[in-house]
């Protein structure tokens, strides 16, 4: 009888400490996948911005006409007559 009862209560124990080991586990993977997407998204970010301000470069420099200025930035006031009263 006493050995049912120790059987037993090994048995339930052992099932305890493997849900709670189990469970350990999982949370640090969790943890792990949150940490781990956050250092890939930081990198991301980091590299987008990068490669956004060579291109913003890049094409600022492209916008440059041979005199030195650029076009977009420039505007032409175009004359439209005299104003009419209807």
């Amino acid at each position: 009888m006493s050995i049912k009862v120790l059987v037993l209560f090994l048995d339930s124990s052992l099932n305890f400490l493997l849900d709670k080991y189990c469970l350990l586990h999982a949370v640090m993977a969790l943890c792990n996948y949150f940490l781990i997407n956050s250092i890939v998204l930081f990198l991301l970010n980091f590299i987008y911005t990068l490669w956004m301000s060579v291109l913003d470069r890049f094409f600022f420099n492209l916008d440059k006409t041979a005199f030195g200025f650029s076009l977009s930035h420039t505007t032409i006031d175009v004359p439209m007559g005299p104003e009419k009263d209807f």
